[in-house]
């Protein structure tokens, strides 16, 4: 525990965030690989949105593979990080996902912004 706010705990995970569709192992390694491929796909086509949209696309490949590799070494992730008002015990996988995904939101938005002011519109232009 530090400062009662963050404790380690050791849980194992075959389901998605918050235990949702437990015992599905399966669908999620198919989805972990789905998203490693398109991720690979956007990169190598030259279509991230910028350094950022590039980083965020690394974080949430990343995190896929890690969860990923546990689901098929060990049968489900590995979660141990417990936040105080976080609903459940997460890993650092999920956390660079979550990040990850946040961030290419933003990197999408700052690309559009940019590409409406290269048309001459302002921000409400369609």
């Amino acid at each position: 525990m530090i400062s009662g706010w963050l404790w380690f705990r050791l849980t194992s995970n075959t389901g998605a965030t918050l235990g949702l569709l437990r015992g599905h192992n399966l669908i999620f390694l198919v989805v972990s690989t789905l998203v490693v491929v398109a991720v690979a796909v956007v990169v190598l086509r030259g279509a991230a949105p910028g350094p950022l949209g590039a980083a965020a696309l690394g974080a949430v490949a990343g995190g896929a593979t890690s969860n990923a590799v546990d689901r098929i070494r060990l049968g489900g992730v590995i979660d141990f990080i417990e936040v105080h008002l976080w609903p459940t015990t997460f890993n650092l996988a999920d956390a660079a996902i979550r990040i990850g995904v946040v961030l290419l939101v933003l990197a999408l938005l700052l690309d559009l912004g940019r590409a409406r002011r290269a048309r001459g519109g302002g921000p409400l232009a369609r």
